[in-house]
């Protein structure tokens, strides 16, 4: 079958990516702002982009006022943010789509589920795969709208793999 990208719908393009790119589970993403507000979203497409310096990259959809957008914001501010590879027993317990809880109230939601990074100030999840402390190197837009992408690149500080 031979799609023409331009007669596709928006959702019709996210899932023809998702199905070809997407194949893992997807990566979460955990950031504090300015204030300590911690955040935590996930985000299907995440890629290395180079070695030297180690770069990642991950999209966050221009949509308003989601989780997703609260992490691109946080990270606009700060400059840090983790992205972590949970475990398969990781991604069953966090069974949500994103959260943002005051990092100060010891809110058991979220501080079950993290621990101190070794080289930036967001906590990484404890019952991670792979975590990749980030540094930003550049945020890119693409595209109007909501079907829009900001783009993010982040150096890699640290790496944590589980043993």
């Amino acid at each position: 079958m031979i799609y023409a990208v331009d007669s596709l719908a928006e959702q019709d393009r996210k899932n023809l990516l998702s199905d070809a790119i997407g194949l893992r589970p997807p990566a979460w993403v955990s950031v504090l702002d300015r204030s300590s507000q911690f955040y935590l979203a996930s985000f299907p497409f995440v890629t290395a982009v180079c070695i030297d310096p180690m770069t990642i990259l991950f999209p966050v959809n221009n949509a308003e006022d989601t989780a997703e957008t609260l992490v691109l914001r946080a990270i606009a501010a700060t400059g840090e943010f983790v992205i972590n590879f949970p475990t398969q027993a990781a991604i069953a317990a966090l069974n949500f789509p994103a959260m943002a809880v005051p990092i100060d109230q010891g809110n058991a939601d979220w501080a079950a589920f993290t621990t101190r990074s070794q080289s930036i100030r967001p906590p990484r999840l404890t019952d991670v795969a792979l975590a990749f402390e980030c540094r930003l190197h550049q945020v890119m837009k693409m595209g109007l709208g909501p079907g829009g992408t900001s783009v993010i690149f982040g150096d890699v500080k640290s790496i944590y793999q589980q043993e």
